[in-house]
């Protein structure tokens, strides 16, 4: 039930848009993507999604060699305790995109390419290595504020 409802309300935005502009033509099956005897006699589609996303993230002109460094970092924020709930957030919705990827492909194989969908993870892992970087032992202590200085007008005067 909650899956059910967490679908419509990741869809509707996605069939709103299409209802107003009907030059879109959209060939998504909900009702199959959801439907587990549909589902599990189409499971032999897995290696074969995985397949083409692992040849997209293997592309070097592309941002994906972004996804192990921010696993990386994930990682190292839960070991030394930085921010384990906000590594393991990361972790989790990078594995949640990677599943949901992939379930749309087994879903229907046409309705995706390797190439454009491979980005979400990216963008994922720049969230990631920015937020976490920030917070990990790995970039030091911050620099310690520089004194005030006193202005130059008032210095001169006072020398008088």
């Amino acid at each position: 039930m909650l899956a059910g409802v967490v679908v419509l309300a990741l869809a509707l935005p996605w069939q709103i848009w299409v209802k107003a502009h009907p030059d879109i033509q959209t060939f998504f099956d909900y009702g199959k993507a959801l439907s587990p005897s549909y589902m599990l006699g189409r499971l032999n589609l897995v290696p074969v999604a995985w397949r083409q996303l692992d040849a997209a993230f293997a592309e070097p002109t592309s941002l994906l060699f972004l996804v192990p460094i921010a696993f990386a970092m994930a990682i190292v924020a839960i070991a030394t305790g930085v921010d384990r709930v906000l590594a393991l957030f990361y972790l989790l919705l990078s594995v949640a995109v990677v599943v949901v990827i992939v379930w749309i492909f087994v879903a229907q194989p046409g309705t995706w390419s390797a190439g454009r969908v491979i980005s979400v993870p990216a963008m994922v892992a720049i969230v990631a290595l920015v937020h976490l970087g920030a917070r990990t032992p790995l970039t030091g202590p911050p620099a310690a504020p520089e004194p005030e200085r006193e202005p130059v007008a008032e210095t001169a005067v006072a020398a008088r």
